[in-house]
């Protein structure tokens, strides 16, 4: 066997393995994407809703609601995605554990 099959073997076996981490990330990425997207249109919803003098206490109590619902938001999905990692790296310690034990 020649050393490009065997480098090209181990390629694709070490993408087989980061594949689904890597997909994950994927989807969290695009999560918080959509969730910096939807904060952002509702910026320029304030912006408008100031244009047309809508009045002002009004509009400062739904800054004040959007600002800790964000806060809320990205709160708990830092906290899933801490969780989600600790999980993952419980898992890999105890497979581990389990792989040497036999």
């Amino acid at each position: 066997m020649s050393t490009m099959q065997e480098q090209t073997g181990f390629r694709q076996e070490l993408w087989a393995s980061i594949r689904p981490d890597i997909l994950a990330q994927y989807r969290d990425a695009l999560i918080m994407l959509n969730l910096l997207a939807i904060i952002a249109l509702v910026q320029v919803a304030f912006f408008f809703l100031g244009l047309i003098h809508l009045d002002p206490e009004l509009l400062s109590i739904l800054e004040f609601l959007h600002k800790w619902a964000t806060v809320t938001v990205f709160g708990l999905f830092l906290f899933t995605m801490v969780l989600r990692s600790l999980a993952v790296a419980f898992n890999a310690v105890h497979k581990g554990a389990a792989e040497s034990d036999t």
